[in-house]
C-alpha cells in the first residue's frame, strides 16, 4: 500500500502545485504563468484570459460572446463576415469594395475613375481636360471654350 502512495504522490496533479508554470487550482481553475510575472494565462468556466505585465491582453467576453483585444491585432490574411468597423487607420496596398457610401471628407493623392463622376456641386482647382464639353443651354451667362494647344 505505501507503495502505491509513493506512486500517486509522485505522479498525481495536487492542487495548487506549479508544473512548468502551470497549476490548478479551486478559485481560479488552470492557471499557466512565467516566473517573472510578464504573462499569465487562466482557463476555467468562467474565463478565458491572457494576460500581460499584469493586463488583460486576449480574453473571452463570455456575456457578449466576444474575444476582446487590448494591444494590436496582426494577421497574414483573413475574413470578416460581419461589419468591420474603426475609429481611424490606415489602409496600405489596395482597398476594393463592392458598394459603399463615405460619409466624410475623400481625399486622395491620385486615382482613375472608370464610368461617370457624377456630383452635386463641386470646385476644380487645376486644369481640367476633356476631348469634348457639353454645357445644356440653361447655363448663364454662355460659356465659351477654346483649344489648347
Amino acid at each position: 500500500m505505501s507503495s502505491a502512495v509513493k506512486v500517486l504522490n509522485k505522479t498525481a496533479v495536487k492542487e495548487g502545485k506549479r508544473y512548468y508554470g502551470a497549476s490548478l487550482t479551486r478559485s481560479q481553475g488552470l492557471v499557466i504563468d512565467r516566473d517573472d510575472e510578464l504573462a499569465k494565462a487562466v482557463f476555467n468556466a468562467d474565463e478565458l484570459s491572457f494576460y500581460a505585465d499584469g493586463d488583460h491582453a486576449l480574453w473571452f467576453d463570455l456575456p457578449k460572446r466576444k474575444f476582446v483585444f487590448s494591444g494590436d491585432l496582426d494577421a497574414a490574411t483573413g475574413t470578416f463576415a460581419g461589419a468591420l468597423q474603426a475609429a481611424k487607420g490606415t489602409f496600405s496596398g489596395q482597398l476594393k469594395a463592392a458598394s459603399g457610401t463615405f460619409a466624410g471628407n475623400l481625399q486622395a493623392a491620385g486615382g482613375t475613375f472608370k464610368g461617370a463622376l457624377q456630383a452635386a456641386s463641386g470646385t476644380f482647382t487645376g486644369k481640367l481636360e476633356a476631348p469634348l464639353v457639353h454645357l445644356p443651354a440653361r447655363y448663364k451667362p454662355p460659356v465659351a471654350l477654346s483649344q489648347v494647344s
